[in-house]
């Protein structure tokens, strides 16, 4: 009988995996409390530095759901090429929301498509530099 040698997986793991220990240095005392730190600053530049609104958060949300109750409206009538009516109120809620809908395509394009993601985002982002 041809029997293959019993190997135990998990210490074949174990001693693999044990020159990582040794390669990994330790944290120092105080790295949670300055990583937390810089976080906290960070966050306080950002909010220091953001824009304050012309309108009011829940206005922009009443007046999305309106458009939203439209777009409604306009499907439950079936008037005349209504797909098209759909397609303009959707494409305005998209243009009124844009830096909304951007933060997160600029995350979503270069993942999708790749270096002409990260190309588009670019020139996007040219044109809505303040210059």
């Amino acid at each position: 009988m041809n029997r293959e040698p019993h190997f135990d997986e998990n210490e074949v793991l174990r001693q693999c995996m044990s020159p990582l220990n040794e390669e990994v240095p330790d944290m120092p005392e105080n790295f949670h409390a300055q990583w937390t730190a810089l976080v906290k600053e960070d966050a306080m530049k950002q909010e220091e530095t953001r824009k304050v609104a012309p309108m009011r958060r829940w206005t922009r949300i009443l007046s999305v759901a309106a458009a939203l109750v439209f777009e409604a409206f306009v499907l439950l009538a079936e008037t005349p090429l209504y797909g098209l009516w759909t397609g303009i109120i959707t494409a305005l809620i998209i243009l009124y929301n844009f830096s909304g809908v951007w933060a997160m395509a600029r995350i979503l394009l270069p993942k999708i498509l790749g270096r002409r993601g990260k190309a588009l985002v670019a020139v996007v982002d040219g044109w809505a530099a303040k210059k």
